[in-house]
């Protein structure tokens, strides 16, 4: 089986189509009211669907990834001028284009942290350590976030698993 760049789920409709090919070339019928030879595509149909499907849906994250690329870059030259309400609003849409993005959540996180927002940034921290727990910086941050509130108990765990 020959493979193509739309990846397994493409492969395995490929496969498909041209089994069913094989097999349709083999009983093309003439339909009665007029003579015409045609070959019946019926069985095609969903695999078609589903092969454009597919293509429209990695075009669709080809251009949601650009767009988050885009509000990262946006969100961080707005951080930059200190503009935090705006970086913030990048972030954020970056955040729910790319939900498993440790470092959006970060960068999001920091700029709760700056506008005073401790409860955001904590919840924020909490999702980048979920996603890589060994992200010494969102440890920190948080550890932080825990001795001001003093949360002693979480903040001595944070700077434990820092240093060991």
């Amino acid at each position: 089986m020959e493979s193509t760049h739309y990846g397994f789920f493409a492969d395995y409709l490929d496969y498909n189509i041209i089994t069913c090919i094989r097999q349709d070339l083999f009983n093309i019928s003439e339909r009665p009211d007029s003579g015409i030879l045609e070959p019946p595509l019926v069985e095609l149909t969903p695999y078609l669907f589903l092969l454009a499907l597919e293509m429209f849906i990695e075009v669709s994250e080809c251009t949601t990834q650009a767009e988050i690329d885009r509000h990262l870059e946006l969100g961080k030259q707005y951080l930059a001028k200190g503009q935090l309400g705006d970086a913030l609003s990048h972030f954020h849409s970056a955040v729910e284009g790319d939900p498993n993005n440790y470092l959006t959540y970060f960068k999001r996180g920091t700029v709760y942290l700056a506008l005073g927002k401790a409860k955001n940034a904590l919840s924020d921290l909490d999702r980048v350590l979920e996603i890589k727990p060994d992200f010494t910086a969102a440890r920190i941050s948080r550890g932080n976030i825990h001795l001001k509130q003093a949360d002693y108990d979480l903040a001595q765990l944070d700077f434990y698993n820092v240093l060991w």
